[in-house]
């Protein structure tokens, strides 16, 4: 049993088309005990001052480098995971969707929510909020949209007006009040030919 599982768990991040898939606890463990049994084996030449010949050397350098391996593959999936979980609060927000939230540890949830906290904190810092207009600049700064679902009242136009959001109605809105209730869902922007 060399890194093979290790890699396998890589291969499974690459190979899924879910947004986030669920977090391999069993196969991360298997990672971690082959490593742990990698070191004991380390230790244990080296304790026992079986370095001597070259072949004892190359089986501790390669002892050494698979230990090395398996670090450097669980270090990549839980960075991949970590940046997939930044990901989605550029496109759904700070609200994990149900079906993801499934497939992640609570240490990966806290992470995202510190991760929120701390990019809330720079944009009011800044008083601006990057998560808006993920496009360029266009010259139509109001769209039109239709509700996809009953919202209720929201503000508008910097808390300067109040506009009913109700099913199937069509509304010319600012891109920028428009564009997070786009991503929600509850809107959905009308291109005109």
């Amino acid at each position: 049993m060399n890194t093979e599982i290790a890699v396998e768990l890589l291969k499974e991040l690459q190979r899924t088309t879910e947004q986030l898939p669920k977090y391999d606890q069993s196969l991360v463990q298997k990672v971690i005990e082959e490593t742990n049994r990698k070191q004991e084996q380390l230790h244990e030449m080296v304790k026992q001052k079986k370095y001597e010949d070259t072949i004892s050397k190359t089986k501790l350098h390669i002892l050494n480098y698979m230990i090395e391996r398996n670090e450097q593959i669980l270090t990549s999936y839980h960075l991949e995971r970590g940046k997939k979980l930044i990901e989605m609060r550029w496109d759904f927000g700070s609200v994990i969707p149900n079906q993801i939230r499934e497939n992640i540890t609570q240490n990966e949830e806290s992470f995202h929510h510190e991760y929120c906290q701390i990019l809330e904190d720079y944009m009011n810092s800044l008083d601006l909020d990057l998560t808006q207009d993920h496009q360029p600049p266009s010259n139509d700064l109001y769209i039109e949209v239709r509700v996809l679902k009953d919202y209720g009242q929201i503000f508008i136009d910097g808390g300067q007006s109040i506009v009913e959001l109700k099913k199937n109605s069509r509304l010319f809105l600012r891109r920028v009040d428009a564009e997070n209730l786009i991503r929600e869902g509850v809107l959905e922007h009308i291109i005109s030919n």
